[in-house]
């Protein structure tokens, strides 16, 4: 088996304990500590040394919807820092995507755009505490969303079984043999079965249901299981859609099920969980999703179709809120955060002559970091733009970043 490109929580133990060369964890410190030395190492001195190098690592686009008379906004409390890299409104037809400009608090009056219930009007905004604040009166009718651009403060490292990982994704299919009829189809993607072509009406809605499942069986893309008269369908791609020419007879739940290896305790019915993203750069998808009353089983959880993002795949995985099994920085400085961890201890332990050595291979990693994540795309310079410039001014109909239409 191919060794990961990433180390996960009990793989990054794995390794500061072979690194330090003795056995850490079994007096001293539990695998717990270990990874608290590794989130304060990971949150205090990783993060903002990928940061210095402005490559959008963290970069997380927020759409906040427009509120009747609301011209306040929380900035989004995973900002790290609480800061905001670009505030931008999209109307409501999405015809309109326009960049805001930052004024400063004691400079409102000046850029006051009077009051507005359109969206023509919002075009400047101010920071009081951790707020945005509109210069504009924002109207009863407004309409349209604010779009936050922000770092995204990474998530904590848990241990590996906190998190549940995305084997494939399932639909139930109900039949009722009392309102099914022969020439009725299910489609499944490019998939399509018709009743009594395809499989069989049998004598109860059991019976038709265990023929469809067996149907299901004999093909490629497909799997399902049985459960009374419902088929539960496994399948590798959200995007999978499904349809029936008869709703009544063949009925397919709305809720989307996804299926995991395993879904530990921590991840229960009613509670906040968020979606990210295994391979790559480790992303959150989304986040602060709460599970419905009843939508956890021991290896399924069913969600709202409009809950799962879009690009969630197999070997995704879910964790509670602010948790992750995967440290959420380029894989190649997973290494680097293990050495990091390494001197943390060694300096809790007061080995001096330790911690100096582990220090001497932190500051050689650091050397090598910069040539694997700095300048991200080095085929194509970067553009250099003034998008204030006199001759930029009134570009695209308004005035430009900080202009006046």
């Amino acid at each position: 088996m191919a060794s990961k490109p990433y180390l996960t929580s009990n793989d990054l133990i794995e390794t500061v304990k072979l690194n330090m060369a003795f056995p850490v964890a079994q007096n001293t410190f539990s695998t717990d500590d270990i990874l608290k030395f590794a989130n304060h190492e990971l949150f205090m001195s990783q993060v903002p040394s990928v940061l210095q190098y402005h490559e959008d690592y963290f970069s997380f686009r927020e759409h906040v919807p427009m509120k009747p008379n609301k011209n306040r906004y929380d900035i989004p409390y995973r900002a790290i820092g609480n800061k905001i890299y670009d505030v931008y409104f999209r109307d409501e037809g999405n015809n309109t995507f326009r960049e805001m400009s930052l004024v400063d608090a004691a400079d409102k009056v000046f850029f006051h755009d009077g009051s507005a219930t359109g969206t023509s009007l919002f075009r400047h905004y101010y920071i009081e505490s951790n707020q945005i604040v509109l210069t504009t009166n924002v109207g009863a009718d407004v309409s349209g969303e604010l779009v936050f651009v922000y770092f995204l403060r990474p998530n904590n490292l848990v241990a590996d079984e906190r998190a549940a990982t995305c084997t494939n994704f399932t639909k139930d299919i109900t039949i009722e043999n009392a309102s099914i009829v022969a020439g009725d189809q299910l489609v499944i993607g490019s998939l399509t079965l018709t009743a009594d072509v395809d499989f069989a009406i049998g004598m109860t809605s059991i019976a038709t249901a265990t023929n469809l499942n067996n149907r299901i069986n004999q093909t490629e893309d497909y799997s399902s299981i049985i459960t009374g008269n419902i088929v539960t369908v496994r399948y590798e791609f959200l995007s999978t859609s499904f349809s029936s020419t008869n709703t009544a007879g063949i009925v397919i739940e709305t809720l989307q099920g996804i299926q995991f290896d395993a879904v530990p305790e921590n991840i229960m019915n009613g509670s906040l969980i968020d979606f990210i993203k295994k391979k790559g750069g480790h992303r959150t998808y989304k986040f602060d999703v709460r599970l419905g009353k009843q939508a956890v089983s021991p290896t399924v959880v069913k969600f709202k179709s409009g809950d799962i993002p879009t690009d969630f795949e197999v070997e995704d995985y879910i964790c509670s809120q602010f948790e992750c099994i995967i440290p959420q920085i380029p894989s190649d400085l997973h290494s680097l955060l293990a050495e990091r961890t390494v001197a943390r201890i060694l300096e809790s332990l007061g080995d001096q002559l330790g911690l100096q050595a582990a220090n001497d291979k932190i500051s050689k990693m650091e050397a090598g970091q910069a040539s694997m994540i700095d300048n991200r795309v080095e085929g194509s310079p970067r553009k250099v733009l003034n998008r204030n410039s006199f001759l930029r001014l009134n570009k695209g109909g308004w005035g430009g970043r900080g202009g006046f239409s």
